[in-house]
């Protein structure tokens, strides 16, 4: 609308009203843009933030992760080693057992003879 007033006013031969209309939308236009400007400045301050917010959350659960991973690798240490614990303990298990069995039979030849000896001592 101002820019055909402008138009208008030219081809009338009169430069000062456009001059003074064109200061007007030279000025309306600049504060819009400066307003614009703030506004998207408001707004990437608070994307910024929200980025860094975001970026330290991230780092914390980088740190997480990684406690739980060296938790998880000691646990798993441990349970190998209870493993070799209780492999050796089998193993001694099933020694004593055999030690067990020999020293039944032998108590049991011992029994043996020793009923053979009292049953020849007894006239």
């Amino acid at each position: 609308e101002q820019l055909e007033q402008c138009q208008a006013e030219m081809r009338a031969g009169s430069v000062a009203p456009v001059l003074a209309t064109m200061r007007q939308l030279y000025q309306s236009e600049s504060a819009r843009l400066v307003g614009e400007c703030a506004r998207l400045r408001s707004g990437w301050a608070t994307t910024l933030q929200h980025a860094e917010e975001l970026d330290k959350r991230a780092k914390a659960a980088v740190a997480s992760v990684a406690t739980a991973q060296k938790a998880v690798h000691a646990s798993a240490a441990a349970a190998e080693q209870a493993r070799g614990k209780q492999l050796d303990l089998a193993k001694q298990l099933s020694t004593s057992q055999a030690r067990c069995a020999a020293l039944e039979k032998s108590l049991a030849k011992a029994t043996a003879d020793a009923a053979k000896v009292a049953a020849a001592a007894v006239p």
